[in-house]
């Protein structure tokens, strides 16, 4: 392989494994926060905590963040051929209603589900795999569009 030619493809591979957000944003949560609820506006992007609830649209809808079923992402200091997929189970409950489930994928589909006339799309999950805070608390980042 010729050398101008490597550099576009090893430049590739780094942005395919990059998370999209930066892993100094998963600081731990001690287990007394992890229930609390805030307040967002639909059509905004926001974070959620490992077993946190927020609501949006003036509480209409809630969020909550359940688990990180798996995340075969690939590790922030190793080219991959392939980028890796992370699964998050969320659930949502309109107006007070029944919970449902979503469940979001980060390299595969489904990316967004649609929870009614919402849709809640993935952006981000830290820590990432390989990053100094690994063990920290897991925050998924989702847009929610009206």
């Amino acid at each position: 392989m010729r050398p101008m030619t490597f550099v576009p493809v090893v430049l590739l591979a780094l942005a395919a494994c990059s998370s999209g957000v930066a892993p100094e944003q998963a600081a731990t949560t001690p287990a007394s926060q992890t229930q609390t609820q805030t307040q967002a506006a639909a059509a905004d992007t926001v974070s959620i905590r490992l077993g946190q609830t927020v609501q949006l649209d003036g509480g209409r809808l809630e969020l909550t963040f359940d688990t990180r079923a798996s995340d075969s992402r690939c590790p922030i200091d190793v080219v991959c051929v392939w980028q890796g997929d992370a699964v998050m189970q969320l659930s949502a409950r309109i107006a007070g209603g029944e919970r449902r489930a979503v469940e979001l994928h980060s390299g595969r589909e489904p990316t967004s589900a649609t929870v009614e006339r919402y849709t809640i799309a993935y952006v981000g999950l830290v820590p990432h795999p390989g990053s100094e805070a690994r063990d920290a608390t897991p925050v998924v980042t989702v847009q929610v569009r009206r």
